[in-house]
Order: C-alpha cells, then sequence, then structure tokens
C-alpha cells in the first residue's frame, strides 16, 4: 500500500496527521476510535514500536518499574505502561472539546512530557509487576490519550521510516516516549476516585481551551499554541453577568466625541444666515397686591394727621384772616 505522504507530496506530514485526526473524530470520540482499531494491546505495542521507540533520542530517562507501595513525587513512565481502554479512569473517556485543542497543540509544537505531571493510579497484581498498558489515571488522561492516539494515527498513515526520521517529524515522536507523573498512596481504590474528583475541580477553574477561541498568532502558522496564550483575560460579557464597578464609572466619564467636521458645518451654517433683530420684550407688570383695611385707614390717617405746631399756625393765620374781613 502506498504512503498517504506520497500521494500528498503539497502536505506536510503532521497536516496529514490533524486531517486523519478529524476524519477519525468526526462521528466518534477519540478513545473510541483508538480501542476499535488498536484494542488488541500487541498491535498497539508494535505500533509504539516502530514508531516512537525506534526513533534516535539524546536521553533515554529511567522509566518506573515496580508497583510503589508509598507516595512518589516524581518519577517516569512509560507510554507503553499507560492504560488506554475505557476503564482507565472513571469509566469514560475525555471530552472531544478538551482534546481537540490540546491535540493540535501537541501535534505543531511538540509534547513537553515535563509539564503538568500525571497522577497516576496502580492496579495491583501481587508481584508488583507493571505490566504493558495497565497504568491508569487519577488525572491527565486526555494527554496520555492524545499521545497513544498520534503514534497509532502515523502508524495508521503508513508513513515510512525515511520520513518518521526526518527533522519535521522525528522531534514529535521523541517527546511522545514518556511522561512525568506521580503517585499518591491511597489505603483502597475508592479514595482514588475522590483525589481524582479533588484534581478535576482544581483544573476546571483554570481557563478552558475553546476549539473555536484560540486566536492565531503572528508567528503560528497553524495556531498550535496554548489557548490561553492568546486569550485575554476579560470581564464577564455573558447575558445577566454584572459588569465591574470601574468600567461602569469609565463608561460615565467618557463623553460623545464630538465630529470635527459636522462642528464646522454648523458654524459655517451659523455664519451665513443672520439671527433676527431680537424685540424688546414687553416687561410683564406683576400683579398688585389688595390693601387690607388697617392700610388704608393708616394711610389716611397719616395724611390728615397734623402737628401742633401746623395747627396753632392755621389757626393764627385763620384769626387774622377773619379780622381783616371784618374790618372791610
Amino acid at each position: 500500500m502506498a504512503s498517504k505522504v506520497e500521494d500528498n507530496p503539497k502536505k506536510s506530514t503532521r497536516d496529514l496527521i490533524w486531517e486523519c485526526f478529524q476524519k477519525v473524530t468526526s462521528e466518534n470520540n477519540l478513545g473510541t476510535w483508538l480501542n476499535e482499531e488498536y484494542g488488541d494491546c500487541t498491535k498497539m505495542k508494535a505500533a509504539l514500536e516502530r514508531v516512537v521507540w525506534a526513533r534516535k533520542a539524546t536521553d533515554c530517562p529511567c522509566l518506573i518499574g515496580i508497583e510503589p507501595v508509598a507516595t512518589i513525587n516524581e518519577c517516569m513512565v512509560g507510554i507503553h505502561q499507560m492504560d488506554y481502554s475505557q476503564d482507565a479512569k472513571h469509566g469514560y473517556f475525555p471530552h472531544m472539546a478538551t482534546v481537540i485543542p490540546h491535540f493540535k497543540n501537541i501535534l505543531y509544537r511538540n509534547f513537553d512530557p515535563f509539564r503538568e505531571p500525571l497522577c497516576l493510579r496502580f492496579v495491583s497484581k501481587g508481584d508488583r509487576s507493571i505490566p504493558d498498558f495497565s497504568v491508569k489515571y487519577v488525572d491527565g488522561f486526555c494527554k496520555g490519550l492524545i499521545c497513544q492516539a498520534i503514534a497509532a494515527i502515523v502508524d495508521k498513515l503508513e508513513i515510512p521510516d525515511e520520513e518518521l526520521d526526518s527533522e519535521d517529524l522525528a522531534p514529535l515522536l521523541v517527546s511522545l516516549r514518556f511522561f512525568k507523573a506521580r503517585y499518591v498512596h491511597m489505603v483502597d481504590q475508592q479514595s482514588f476516585f475522590y483525589e481524582a474528583l479533588r484534581l478535576g475541580q482544581e483544573t476546571s477553574e483554570k481557563q478552558t481551551p475553546s476549539a473555536l477561541g484560540a486566536k492565531k498568532d503572528d508567528d503560528d502558522e497553524h495556531d498550535g499554541g496554548e489557548p490561553d496564550d492568546d486569550v485575554k483575560k476579560r470581564p464577564a460579557t455573558r447575558p445577566g453577568a454584572k459588569r465591574p464597578a470601574t468600567a461602569v464609572k469609565a463608561k460615565a466619564k467618557r463623553k460623545k466625541p464630538v465630529d470635527g467636521g459636522a462642528k464646522a458645518a454648523n458654524e459655517s451654517q451659523e455664519n451665513a444666515s443672520p439671527k433676527p433683530p431680537k424685540l424688546a420684550a414687553k416687561a410683564k407688570a406683576s400683579p398688585k397686591k389688595k390693601k387690607t383695611k388697617d392700610q388704608v385707614a393708616t394711610k389716611e390717617a397719616s395724611q390728615t394727621e397734623m402737628t401742633e405746631e401746623d395747627l396753632k399756625k392755621k389757626t393764627v393765620v385763620g384769626i387774622q384772616l377773619w379780622m381783616e374781613k371784618g374790618k372791610k
């Protein structure tokens, strides 16, 4: 069977892997597809041997070999040791809304095995041995499943070994070999499930990646970066969410900008049409207040009231006039 890379010489190998991922997950979950195609652990191990472990690497950490009996804060676990079945964590696969952005991130930027270690759970076999594909997850199932799925898709595409050793694809495949992990010892298996719920709550408090909301970086052709790198934290904008007080104050202080062109047009129009002269407004007489009877009587009394001297003068003048009139 001819290689899919030879059929599409213009597309990179990573682009073909992405297209294959979109095709196999168009109707099924990634975990469902992986178990349908590579449910046989022997087939899966052969794919990992050819695609991942056959690549040349400069370092090879020591992987955990026996089941621990106490808490281990840091250890290394191989990709072939991790379970990829539906029972690997809680009995269900990670949701595709989480798988899609992480798959693209790992595919185009390679996997960082030292970032956010997995939390493991071991199923005791009695002899403390760790068979292949037997280590369970308390946290980190999504990353482990994606790494195993990339190796399975590469094997499914039948990419030749020359292409697997290329400078473009080899760093990706080498980065899938192992994971940094930790193990918290629990007395019973039920305690592991409570621990998984606690870690899941902490993870949900982080900003969740969005397959539709990640912006494209200027220097990233495929937008495979961390979704959180490009999305700025903004105040709540969902319907019914209250706006911060600072935003409300800023809006109140903000004035509506005045268009310079419109302002000039209004001024020219005012200058062109002279305003009519203002007519002198007739002053409205304020209504007179009615005077009371006491006020009228007081005014009349003040008009008729005479001092004693005025009365004497008037009397004297009157007597003189009477005497002169009598002489005549």
